[in-house]
């Protein structure tokens, strides 16, 4: 496979692939050619008659679809039935990384997210936070919380991810300037809750999790002065295909008034 990628790359007279210790990852024009082939062969399929239906692979992270990502998904699948959806779960690093990579042609996303610039954004909804507290927590009980009030417990940190996805996602820096304390880390919510339930961990997240996400040994309470959060439909800035224009359409189609604020 490396001497096939060295004789295209040879063709094409420039990089297709970033070489490193890192994963194999394309360069700009490499996901430029990568598209842009695809599109070709898909093309050269039609004209032969052996092309199967057009298919779109949708990555997403913990808690997806839910409500309104289902909604635009439907009315996308009403005006393309002829298209095939496929699902794909991320980890909560991968969001763009796999997208970038053309691995998926879109995926359903929480800020914040790498190389912002190459990609093309919809919010579909914004929604509250809330957070995680072990069962027997004394806070477990309340209505609402505020910032204040959980400042001093341990924040659980997501594993695979950037400093600015924890900091994000722990409220760092807090707005009175509270330091936050970190505790353990996690790759999966399931680990997450766990790490809640039994050591005393908080986690900070989105309100649709608690929804998708059940635990005996965990209770969920909404923080009412951390700041909202969203769920963007992110597509790739280069990728021009009707179906791809389509999806974006019915994204914006159902997003509630206000969240692209």
């Amino acid at each position: 496979m490396t001497q096939q990628i060295k004789r295209l790359e040879e063709t094409v007279g420039y990089a297709l692939v970033v070489r490193g210790p890192q994963p194999v990852a394309l360069t700009d024009r490499g996901a430029q050619f990568m598209l842009h082939a695809r599109e070709a062969l898909d093309a050269s399929r039609r004209a032969l008659g052996t092309d199967g239906p057009p298919r779109l692979r949708i990555g997403f992270i913990s808690g997806f679809p839910r409500s309104l990502d289902e909604e635009f998904l439907v009315r996308f699948r009403a005006a393309q039935p002829d298209t095939q959806l496929e699902f794909v779960q991320l980890g909560w690093g991968e969001q763009a990384s796999r997208l970038l990579a053309g691995d998926i042609d879109a995926v359903l996303a929480r800020r914040p997210f790498d190389h912002e610039d190459e990609l093309d954004t919809v919010v579909v909804h914004r929604e509250a936070r809330i957070v995680a507290l072990a069962a027997g927590s004394p806070l477990a009980d309340r209505a609402t919380l505020r910032l204040a009030d959980i400042a001093q417990l341990p924040v659980l940190r997501a594993s695979a991810t950037s400093a600015e996805w924890n900091d994000y996602w722990s409220v760092d820096p807090r707005p009175d300037g509270t330091p936050v304390t970190y505790g353990g880390w996690a790759h999966t919510m399931e680990e997450a809750l766990t790490a809640v339930a039994v050591s005393g961990n908080i986690i900070i997240t989105a309100e649709s999790i608690g929804v998708r996400f059940t635990h005996p040994g965990v209770r969920y309470v909404p923080v009412t002065d951390a700041p909202r959060c969203a769920v963007e439909l992110c597509t790739r800035r280069i990728d021009r295909r009707p179906l791809i224009r389509a999806l974006r359409d019915a994204a914006a189609s159902v997003a509630a008034p206000g969240a692209a604020e």
